[in-house]
């Protein structure tokens, strides 16, 4: 279907189709990955326990926004500076870039290892009080080690930045399978700790990122291996001011998704994260599926946005715009098998909830049909509406996901979530037609 759709001789679409495919195929490893992970922890775990383990895991990503845009910075001026074959700015963009989130990721470690040492876990997990130190060491574990990956993720972001985002992909998909095969290895043979799953879930995801550092800035970026001598105060600036945009995007939409895990969590209880998180993964699919399809479009609209190919731009659109209409009847179909599939999956530990499943849907169908244009419109760099919105989202989005909580439960949380994203569905479209058209003025343009 990608091949009829995509089908060109165009070499930046023959591109796109290479990753898209490639993508999809190691996005797959990643759904049967996370799916088999999720059912050894829920054996393992429990209901209570597991929720307690995914809130965890989850409040460990929040530290993701440390980058404060950095390598989204980075992706979109290595893609001009490549564009215009100036050798020495890419060198120095890398190096400038590298020794920033090295920067900031040791200040981060400091702060967060000061503040966590003396923080109750278990009281901001919603957790039993038994697990406070175990919850607390393995925290600060893979913080530390998330902090690591900040760092050595630059390979990641170079290679999705050369219209390669295929590798990227690779490197998570080959973390979540080493952390299932050693979860597993360790339940099957021992009577792990929260800390041990924690130490093996965080080398595990580290392991791949650090080889992949080592081999590329050893052989296809060795002339650009970061070097203190090259970092350029104003390339940071250059970087910093299109990355901060992206950083507060990325915070706020962080505080909107993450924070749905830890209301669900203090005001529905452990149980009901476990539902959620249960519903969020199997859809997800659809999801993993649409990003595996639109994520090569960012550079490529970077690159085609710079030539003026607009032509292009709108086809590309034209065509995952079909891919959408396939993704959505994939998820309908989901949710009619779940049934048949959570007994497989589950064993019979959670049921399905079919309203929570519908509604998990809807937002996810709406996340789909904005997403594709926010990549557009991330690669050419037009986010100042973006940013805007956003903004307002989440200064609005805990309060009245709390309220929804405590009158809706679960479904009350999701329900806001809904609202955003499909308000989003109606405006970036706009936006899109009125840069692509030039009749974009004012925020629209910016």
């Amino acid at each position: 279907m990608l091949k009829k759709i995509f089908t060109t001789s165009n070499d930046r679409s023959s591109k796109y189709l290479k990753n898209t495919f490639f993508i999809i195929i190691f996005q797959g490893g990643n759904v049967v990955s996370n799916f088999l992970l999720v059912t050894i922890t829920l054996n393992f775990l429990g209901v209570e326990e597991y929720g307690v383990w995914i809130t965890l895991t989850s409040l460990v990503t929040w530290f993701s926004f440390l980058d404060i845009g950095l390598a989204h910075g980075l992706r979109n001026k290595y893609a001009e500076a490549k564009a215009e074959n100036d050798f020495l700015k890419i060198k120095s963009l890398v190096s400038t870039a590298f020794f920033s989130l090295l920067f900031l990721s040791l200040f981060g470690f400091v702060i967060v290892f000061l503040v966590g040492s003396n923080l109750n876990w278990a009281t901001l997990l919603n957790g039993p009080d038994y697990l406070k130190n175990e919850l607390r060491n393995v925290g600060l574990f893979m913080v530390s080690t998330f902090f690591l990956r900040l760092v050595l993720n630059i390979v990641a972001v170079l290679k999705t930045a050369d219209q390669q985002p295929s590798v990227a992909t690779f490197l998570t998909t080959s973390g979540n399978i080493l952390s299932l095969v050693g979860i597993f290895l360790l339940i099957e043979f021992y009577n792990p700790s929260f800390l041990q799953l924690g130490v093996v879930l965080s080398i595990s995801q580290v392991l791949p990122i650090l080889i992949a550092f080592i081999f590329y800035f050893s052989n296809s970026y060795k002339n650009i291996f970061p070097k203190i001598e090259y970092f350029s105060k104003s390339n940071l600036n250059s970087i910093f001011s299109i990355g901060f945009k992206f950083f507060i995007i990325q915070l706020l939409n962080l505080i909107i998704l993450q924070s749905n895990i830890l209301i669900i969590a203090h005001v529905c209880g452990p149980e009901s994260v476990a539902d959620y998180s249960i519903a969020f993964k199997y859809l997800w699919l659809i999801i993993i599926l649409h990003g595996a399809i639109i994520n090569p479009l960012w550079s490529a609209s970077t690159e085609a946005y710079a030539n003026n190919d607009r032509v292009w731009l709108k086809n590309i659109m034209s065509r995952l715009n079909r891919v959408f209409l396939v993704l959505v009847l994939i998820g309908i179909l989901l949710i009619f098998g779940s049934s048949f599939f959570y007994k497989i999956w589950l064993k019979g530990n959670i049921e399905v909830d079919y309203l929570l499943l519908f509604l998990i849907f809807l937002n996810f169908t709406f996340t789909m049909r904005y997403s594709t244009f926010r990549m557009f419109m991330n690669g050419v760099g037009k986010i100042r509406l973006q940013l805007f919105v956003t903004s307002i989202q989440a200064i609005l989005h805990i309060p009245l996901a709390i309220i929804a909580a405590n009158y809706l439960d679960v479904y009350g949380v999701i329900l806001v979530s809904i609202t955003w994203t499909f308000f989003n569905s109606v405006w970036e479209p706009i936006q899109f037609k009125k840069i692509i058209s030039e009749s974009a003025v004012g925020i629209w343009s910016r």
